[in-house]
């Protein structure tokens, strides 16, 4: 019951609101035609005094004028006609001959309603004007490659006329965007193409790595399974040289403290075999040199017992600590203990 109620009144209102505009229009309608009648009327009851040649010709009849009150672009044959009927009937009056002054008004009237017709023209080229001129603008905005663009753009007339000189601004500025656009989309591609082509790469390293890793000796594997990220690429140009001058550092240091506290003999040989497995790992699996794993060792004097790096440790009053300090890090037992 609510519901068909409120849908009554719904229809009602609505109904109600198109009378409504009907009305205003036709209140609208009759108002233009109430005021050409009134003009038409108002002149027609026009005193003969008014009328005759020399106070027609007075009047304002060009530009904003409004002869005997009329706007001048309200004079319409009605009003020119009610103009020369009212010269005729007081020419009758007074008896004179109307023929002079109705030829005046005649030309008068060829002359204002060519005016109207050319200032309505002139209004309706502008509305379309507009109107084209934003239908073009809208179709400017849908191109989307330059081809196009030119295309149509290069049918507009150089110079332009004044109604498509922002049509002409348009085109510039979309040419532009559309090139902005496809360049981003060309560094777009390129970038992605790298990308793939980057991880097809890696994607082969990767692979071809873990079958050379695959055929290391069993206690290189074993040693690689206990510590994992081994088998990554980045190992073999990050993580393992980082290590393996981290083990002869620790052999070297070890060494020191063998000539200067005795013992450590555990600790050396335990470096030496865990530096011995990551040269493994890097040369047979990531194929680095041996040349450059020499150049290392010889660098730091681990065969032949003399370089500036061990010399530095035999002139620390703390190597003790270094020692016991490389020990935990490596995981061993120290030895001897620190007193």
């Amino acid at each position: 019951m609510f519901i068909s109620t409120f849908e009554t009144q719904r229809m009602n209102c609505k109904g109600n609101k198109l009378l409504l505009i009907g009305s205003i229009i036709g209140l609208a309608a009759a108002q233009s035609a109430a005021v050409e009648a009134a003009g038409s009327d108002a002149i027609s009851r026009l005193p003969c005094s008014e009328v005759s040649q020399a106070s027609v010709a007075r009047q304002a009849w060009s530009g904003a004028g409004a002869p005997f009150g009329v706007s001048l672009a309200q004079w319409r044959q009605d009003e020119f006609a009610a103009l020369r009927g009212r010269i005729t009937e007081c020419a009758r009056q007074s008896g004179t001959d109307p023929q002079i002054t109705v030829a005046h008004v005649q030309r008068l009237e060829d002359k204002v309603l060519n005016q109207n017709r050319r200032a309505q023209a002139a209004a309706d080229a502008e509305a379309t004007s507009r109107d084209t001129e934003r239908d073009l603008l809208v179709k400017v905005e849908s191109f989307t490659t330059s081809d196009e663009l030119d295309a149509f753009c290069s049918k507009i007339p150089i110079p332009p006329v004044a109604a498509m000189v922002r049509v002409v601004m348009a085109c510039k500025a979309r040419a532009k965007e559309i090139e902005y656009k496809a360049a981003e989309a060309e560094r777009k591609r390129q970038d992605d193409e790298r990308r793939k082509q980057q991880s097809e790469r890696q994607r082969l390293e990767t692979a071809q790595l873990q079958e050379r890793l695959a055929t290391l000796p069993v206690d290189v594997r074993k040693f690689m399974t206990e510590n994992p990220g081994m088998d990554q690429p980045s190992f073999g140009t990050d993580g393992g040289p980082q290590i393996l001058i981290s083990l002869y550092s620790s052999e070297l240091a070890f060494r020191v403290c063998r000539e200067r506290f005795g013992g450590w003999d555990a600790s050396i040989d335990e470096a030496k075999r865990r530096s011995s497995l990551i040269e493994k790992i890097l040369v047979l699996g990531f194929g680095m040199p041996e040349e450059k794993i020499a150049r290392t060792r010889n660098g730091l004097g681990m065969d032949s017992g003399r370089s500036e790096i061990i010399e530095r440790m035999r002139a620390d009053h703390r190597i003790r600590q270094s020692c016991h300090e490389f020990e935990g890090a490596l995981g061993l037992k120290s030895s001897p203990p620190l007193r």
